[in-house]
């Protein structure tokens, strides 16, 4: 080993120069202080953004603020734009030499440097309150976002803090929320469930003073269900789950006549015969398609479900896993088994593979069901102080993540580094959901009542 460092310490002038160091064996320590790497540097940005991805020498000591002056410097532009760096899919952080070595990179190797727009930091812009514990929080719609409470009621909001309608009909806590992709309606269709067995499908009318009314009750539960999801297509289904461990599909689709009754009752309103008449009628029933059951009941809750693509769905339990299930079999494809309750689950958007977990642990855990016969995580993220309650993909993007826990925190990741890349302690008590709004917001509630908003640019 001596002689294949002595062997490769000759080639350069000064034996400190060597980008590896002798220390009783072969192995990497640390580069020489004035040691240059060869960078290539690309980027996916617009063109303004993009420099000559012709090879040369920076310092191996630059950390990414340096290397951002440098990329800065050769763009010229009247306002610096702060910048991320990425090799061989790890963000920079530390030096760059820092992150050669990790990947046991060559220093006679060109290395490709992917640069990014930087996220901006979070700044605080409104702020909601409930009641009682703020549950859930769904602001997938591109103008409203909507909150679940203990105290029993839905709130839908504006993009700006204000309080638009409440929904209320649930006889004890609103344990969860869910907005309904686009069924041509033009009313906002919200689901929601509740420890009272039940969940409910709303029409809000926003226009003008809103106006919101149940038109769909599901109620085959026996005990709290905990947890609903829409289906990610306008196909008039949702999933939901709580304490007695079974997953159930439904629908509110009219099984006699092939229509909607939500439509048809929609289609009253407007025909003269009035709200009234509608509310005579009353909300119909959801229909059971498909039982999905695996998960252990009684301490086994299926804390939460969601449904990235019509044919396959995700559960996470309280009997430590997380399950794969083919919606339209009911078969359990693949189970992921963790060390501890698993609270929240969510599935990487924009095609990405990977499924992000948490629960009753400091860690957020990233599981790649592409491996089949793996119950290992992919990665593990650990910043949390606490259990961590929430994790939601930014819609956008497969490498950023949200996770907000008990230690009163919500952390942004990209999960291609292993420290978060910004913190919000605007809460006084447990976080206990988190989400992001049309890529500009970021809605977080928990156990202090509050639901807070946070501008940043994350599109």
């Amino acid at each position: 080993d001596l002689k294949r460092y002595q062997t490769l310490a000759r080639r350069y002038r000064d034996p400190r120069e060597c980008p590896i160091t002798f220390s009783g064996r072969f192995t990497y320590t640390t580069m020489a202080e004035d040691t240059q790497v060869v960078c290539r540097f690309v980027t996916r940005m617009p063109e303004e953004f993009r420099i000559t991805e012709t090879p040369f020498a920076v310092p191996a000591r630059l950390s990414r603020y340096g290397l951002s002056e440098v990329v800065n410097h050769l763009l010229n532009l009247e306002t610096p734009k702060p910048l991320d760096f990425i090799v061989e899919g790890q963000l920079v952080r530390g030096s760059l030499e820092k992150v050669i070595l990790a990947k046991n990179i060559s220093a006679e190797t060109t290395v490709t440097v992917e640069y990014i727009p930087a996220v901006s930091p979070p700044s605080p812009e409104a702020q909601g309150e409930h009641n009682d514990w703020i549950s859930s929080v769904d602001s997938t719609h591109s103008k409203y976002i909507v909150s679940g409470s203990y105290d029993g009621l839905a709130r839908v909001w504006t993009a700006d803090g204000k309080c638009k309608a409440e929904l209320s009909g649930h006889t004890d806590s609103v344990t969860a929320v869910a907005v309904v992709p686009d069924l041509t309606s033009k009313h906002l269709m919200v689901l929601t469930a509740s420890k009272d067995c039940t969940a409910r499908l709303w029409e809000v009318t926003t226009a003008g003073t809103a106006h919101a009314r149940t038109v769909a009750v599901f109620g085959g539960h026996p005990d709290s269900i905990d947890t609903i999801a829409a289906a990610p297509s306008a196909s008039s289904m949702c999933a939901t789950a709580g304490w007695d461990g079974i997953i159930r599909l439904w629908s509110w689709r009219d099984t006699a006549g092939g229509e909607e009754t939500v439509k048809a009752a929609s289609k009253k309103l407007k025909t003269g015969t009035g709200e009234r008449e509608a509310a005579a009628a009353g909300p119909v029933e959801g229909r059971v398609v498909t039982e999905l059951e695996g998960h252990q009941g009684g301490g086994g809750c299926v804390a939460e479900v969601c449904w990235p693509t019509q044919e396959e769905l995700y559960s996470a339990s309280w009997d430590r896993s997380v399950r794969k299930w083919d919606t339209e079999s009911g078969k359990c494809l693949q189970t992921f088994n963790s060390s501890k309750a698993v609270y929240s689950v969510a599935a990487a958007p924009q095609g990405g593979a990977l499924v992000a977990l948490s629960g009753a642990e400091k860690a957020v855990r990233l599981w790649d069901p592409r491996v089949k016969e793996s119950s290992a995580a992919a990665a593990v993220l650990l910043s949390h102080a606490g259990w961590v309650s929430c994790v939601r993909w930014v819609p956008h993007s497969p490498h950023h993540l949200w996770s907000a826990g008990h230690d009163n925190k919500v952390k942004l990741w990209d999960i291609r580094g292993k420290v978060p890349l910004h913190t919000i302690s605007a809460h006084t008590n447990k976080v206990l959901c988190v989400d992001t709004h049309a890529g500009k917001h970021v809605v977080s509630g928990g156990a202090d009542c509050k639901l807070h908003w946070h501008s940043m640019d994350l599109a």
